[in-house]
């Protein structure tokens, strides 16, 4: 039974579990060997309140593809892995880092960022905040955010900020750009598709069908895809944060409709499972345009502790919705939104012209069509000219009063 000191506190929060030093120099791990992890220096720590001290250049195999994997050190200082949390967290282990083995098909990586989270936070703890808030965005001067690039392939990070994971901070620098990993499901498991490097790789307009990372078609003005950006913590060996950008899983003819896709959560590709164990943290969103050949929108939503989602981005007019019963002329039920609706307004000409004939008209509404009738008889009518110059009718636009057709004759050799 846990005894209570003289603050109340049980024997369990004063039971610490994490890393108390590490010694050597240079890299901290080596994973450049599929299914192999290296921790390559030295340490110590305490694992139930008991000190661990570990020798470097230790190597764990069996790390298969689709799974995440925490790395740490038993109580022997022994190197370890397992894929459960709730072994990892649960004060038998040093846990020092999270590594990720995608999905061997098409592509096979490793991503790693670390877990060495200090001794001074009691195990009880560290699992419960894992749990409940994981990594958060500080949210510093609104710092952190999503930018399109100058040559707007790229997609760069604007102002400073913090990644925080309890204990773990992560210096988020803006940088323009930004080195990318682009991850899709293949259906189910994580896939790399590709590495955005910095500065040379442009980023491509990839959605995911079915599970297969599929470039942008289409002709100019459409076709437009989403990606959701990510960021997790550095990985020791580089100070710099892992960047993820998550391809959507559905592509769209116009910008308004992946707007809306956002705003509603449909279709949008978010992390889970394996990729999610890497503590991603969400950036927000970007829209690909395939005839623009880079980004043509920004939404930030930035997840943070201060409240729940931080979205500067959001006040757009693709995420103010309309309500669309009573359109039924130039908007229609497809206008969801205010940005699509300003779109299907700003395609209609400027002089205002007749696409068709309706084949009916409307209740006390006027109709032009655009029905002319040129075969003219010797019938004459008699119709008074401004001037006196005389001439003859070229034709006649049908039209509808109501429902009621009509003819307008037409001239074509006199000016009124």
């Amino acid at each position: 039974m846990a005894t209570q000191n003289a603050i109340n506190i049980g024997d369990s929060a004063r039971c610490f579990t994490g890393v108390a030093t590490w010694g050597g120099t240079g890299n901290y791990f080596d994973d450049t060997t599929l299914g192999s992890f290296t921790v390559l220096r030295a340490g110590t720590g305490f694992a139930r309140g008991k000190p661990v001290s570990w020798a470097g250049n230790q190597t764990i195999t069996g790390l298969t593809a689709a799974n995440c994997y925490f790395i740490c050190m038993d109580s022997t200082g022994t190197i370890y892995k397992t894929t459960d949390e709730d072994t990892a967290y649960s004060g038998d282990y040093v846990p020092l880092f999270e590594c990720l083995r995608d999905s061997s098909s098409p592509t096979n990586v490793q991503l790693t960022v670390k877990e060495d989270h200090p001794y001074t936070v009691p195990f009880d703890v560290n699992h419960y905040l894992h749990d409940s808030i994981g990594t958060i965005i500080e949210n510093r001067n609104n710092g952190a955010n999503l930018s399109i690039n100058a040559t707007i392939s790229k997609m760069d990070i604007v102002g400073s900020d913090a990644l925080l994971d309890h204990g773990l901070e992560t210096a988020i620098s803006a940088a323009s750009p930004v080195t990318w990993h682009k991850m899709h499901t293949n259906p189910s498991n994580w896939v790399h598709q590709a590495t955005v490097t910095n500065p040379g790789d442009t980023f491509g307009g990839y959605w995911n069908n079915a599970g297969t990372a599929t470039a942008l078609t289409g002709a100019a003005n459409n076709k437009f895809c989403v990606y959701t950006f990510y960021v997790s913590k550095d990985n020791k060996n580089s100070a710099s944060p892992i960047y993820i950008a998550v391809l959507g899983l559905a592509k769209y003819d116009k910008q308004a409709d992946a707007a809306t896709a956002i705003s509603t959560g449909t279709n949008i590709g978010f992390a889970s499972g394996e990729l999610l164990t890497l503590e991603l943290c969400r950036l927000g969103y970007g829209i690909y345009g395939y005839a623009a050949g880079g980004f043509v929108q920004v939404v930030i939503s930035k997840a943070t502790f201060q409240q729940a989602s931080s979205t500067s981005g959001t006040n757009t007019a693709s995420l103010i919705t309309t309500t669309t019963t009573n359109f039924d002329g130039m908007l229609s039920a497809s206008n969801t939104n205010v940005q699509s609706a300003l779109e299907t307004i700003n395609d209609f000409p400027k002089a205002l012209s007749a696409q068709a004939d309706p084949g009916s008209g409307t209740v006390s509404k006027t109709t032009l069509t655009n029905v002319v009738n040129s075969s003219l008889s010797t019938g004459a009518m008699t119709i008074l000219s401004t001037t006196t110059n005389p001439g003859n009718s070229a034709g006649y636009i049908k039209m509808y009063v109501g429902t009621t057709v009509v003819y307008v004759p037409y001239f074509t050799n006199i000016a009124p």
